[in-house]
C-alpha cells in the first residue's frame, strides 16, 4: 500500500519518468528506490500504473465512477433520521411501511419545515434496501442485547431475596405484571 508521501513522490517522478530517455529513467528509478525502499521492479510498475492512471483510485472523482448517480443526499438522510428517532430507532424493515405516516406526522408538527416539499415527497418513496443503507450509517444508541424490551425492565422494580429467608417446601412466589 502506498502512503501519502509515496503517492505524491510517485506522481511527481512518473511525469519525469515518462518524458525521460533510457539512461535518465534508470537514474529516476534508482532515486525512487532509495527514497521509498522498494525494488526497481515495483518502482517501474508503480510508474507505469501512474502513467496509465490505473493505480490512483483515490484521486479519481466520483463522477468518473461507473454506476448510477446517488438519488438521495444528506437532506433525505436527515429526514429519515428524524423518522427513525420518532419510531424509537427501529430497523428499516419495520420503519419502511410506516415511513410515509411518520413523515406526515413530522410535517404537520412543523419539524420538517426547514426542508422543501420536494425533498419530503422524495423521501416518502425510498425503497426498503435504500432505507437499510441509510439507517446503517446512523450511530447505534446501545449495543447491548436484551431479551425482550429494556424499557420494560427499567419500569418494573425487581427485588430478589436470595437466601434471606427459607420458606416451607412447596412455597411459590409469582408476580403478575
Amino acid at each position: 500500500m502506498i502512503g501519502g508521501f509515496d503517492m505524491k513522490l510517485t506522481q511527481k517522478l512518473a511525469k519525469q519518468y515518462q518524458k525521460a530517455n533510457k539512461k535518465t529513467k534508470g537514474q529516476i528509478l534508482s532515486q525512487y528506490c532509495r527514497l521509498t525502499e522498494v525494488s526497481r521492479n515495483t518502482a517501474s510498475k508503480r510508474f507505469s500504473k501512474e502513467i496509465c492512471n490505473v493505480y490512483p483510485r483515490v484521486l479519481r472523482s466520483r463522477s468518473n465512477r461507473p454506476g448510477a448517480k446517488k438519488k438521495f443526499n444528506s437532506i433525505h438522510k436527515a429526514i429519515v433520521k428524524e423518522c427513525w428517532k420518532l419510531a424509537g430507532n427501529i430497523c428499516a424493515e419495520r420503519l419502511h411501511p410506516m415511513l410515509g405516516t411518520y413523515i406526515d406526522q413530522l410535517d404537520t408538527s412543523g419539524l420538517l419545515g426547514i426542508y422543501s416539499k420536494e425533498d419530503v415527497s422524495v423521501t416518502k418513496v425510498i425503497s426498503c434496501a435504500t432505507l437499510k443503507r441509510i439507517i446503517c450509517t446512523f450511530p447505534r444508541t446501545s449495543t447491548k442485547k436484551h431479551k425482550g424490551r429494556a424499557c420494560v425492565y427499567k419500569q418494573i422494580p425487581i427485588v430478589a431475596h436470595f437466601g434471606q429467608f427459607s420458606p416451607s417446601p412447596g412455597y411459590v412466589e409469582i408476580d403478575y405484571v
